[in-house]
């Protein structure tokens, strides 16, 4: 039996996706395609939480109520033994695919012995692994991770794109796809051009070779993002010094500031804004794994998605644009060069030098 792993990346459609697999079971498994019932649903959390160590606690230990390692390594056993189970029926009822999707997997397994111990839990159920990950070009991601912690109770300000840092793990794409290549091998993992496929349910539609004209329940957006008003309004309600942990809101502020409250203007960033955090950084590849395979992946992945990009931002942080001046910073020659430097990874660019035309 092939095994799908979906690991993401966060912001690309994934929680659209597992609530579609969860809510279309029956129709998958009668096409002999099985998702995984024993690791949470409908987001398969559990699987990245298993493959951390006892002592990497983050916020899925909080979410399965794991609060000593001892907890933790109870929750590893009895769920890697009822994973287990669900491969065997699975098999039984004669599937020929397995799906695993999460998106945690991406951002919350930054190391090779983490995707090691998901290696480990998951090679010797399967006769074939694909591991299929989604990338979406940095700019885009930080906008809507900006959106996502609104909802969930953040102040967002210039400061909140900070975070978004060229060796930071969850725009590293480079990395990402190292260190999944070299657990399972460079031709197992397969990357997605977001901006290309921007459907995760239509895509694997023609990748699980599904039948289109079988009945299913649509899929419906979710988490999705939000107008430059209601992240201002939030702003006021929850306070500037709400910037780093995520909370609860109360469900009056979800109902009608969030969900009621239509996004005629998404929050975007200005053209310089933009253009910062896509600013090109060409290294070479210090890993393990073969950098050629690895720009033929990104390759595969589109042109649209750069491996590692430079982060510096703009101090002036603070006007919000239309989405315009964004698409006009994403046609800037910064990609152009870019492109060409994932071909050629030993040439060195002087980005202080590298002309952006606004025009």
């Amino acid at each position: 039996m092939r095994l799908v792993l979906h690991i993401g990346t966060e912001k690309t459609g994934t929680t659209a996706l597992q609530v579609w697999m969860h809510e279309n079971t029956q129709a998958l498994r009668q096409q002999g395609v099985w998702y995984a019932q024993s690791l949470g649903l409908p987001n398969n959390r559990a699987i990245s939480v298993m493959s951390r160590a006892s002592d990497q606690v983050e916020d899925g230990f909080h979410f399965f109520g794991l609060s000593s390692p001892e907890a933790h390594e109870a929750f590893v056993r009895q769920r890697t033994a009822a994973f287990r189970e669900d491969v065997e029926t699975a098999r039984a009822a004669g599937a020929h695919t397995f799906v695993i999707s999460n998106e945690h997997c991406q951002s919350r397994l930054r190391t090779p012995e983490m995707v090691a111990r998901l290696g480990a839990l998951v090679k010797p159920l399967f006769d074939e692994i694909e591991v299929v990950v989604f990338l979406r070009p940095q700019v885009d991601k930080a906008q809507s991770l900006a959106s996502t912690g609104s909802r969930v109770g953040l102040h967002i300000s210039k400061d909140f794109l900070k975070k978004v840092r060229p060796r930071q793990a969850s725009y590293n794409y480079l990395d990402l796809l190292e260190r999944w290549a070299n657990e399972f091998g460079r031709e197992a993992v397969t990357p997605v051009a977001f901006k290309r496929r921007p459907s995760p349910v239509a895509f694997f539609k023609e990748h699980l070779n599904l039948d289109p004209e079988a009945e299913y329940i649509p899929d419906r957006r979710v988490n999705q993002t939000l107008d430059y008003r209601v992240v201002a309004l939030m702003n006021i309600i929850v306070g500037e010094e709400n910037t780093g942990r995520a909370r609860d809101l109360p469900g009056v502020y979800r109902k009608f500031f969030i969900d009621e409250i239509p996004a005629e203007q998404p929050l975007t960033l200005s053209r310089n804004e933009a253009q910062q955090i896509q600013t090109p950084a060409v290294r070479r590849s210090g890993g393990a794994a073969d950098p050629g395979a690895v720009r033929r992946a990104q390759s595969r992945a589109g042109r649209g998605v750069a491996a590692n990009r430079t982060v510096r931002p703009d101090p002036r942080l603070g006007a919000v644009s239309r989405g315009r001046d964004l698409r006009q910073a994403r046609r800037c020659r910064c990609n152009q060069v870019l492109r060409h430097s994932q071909d050629q990874p030993d040439r060195k660019l002087d980005t202080a030098r590298l002309p952006c035309p606004s025009r």
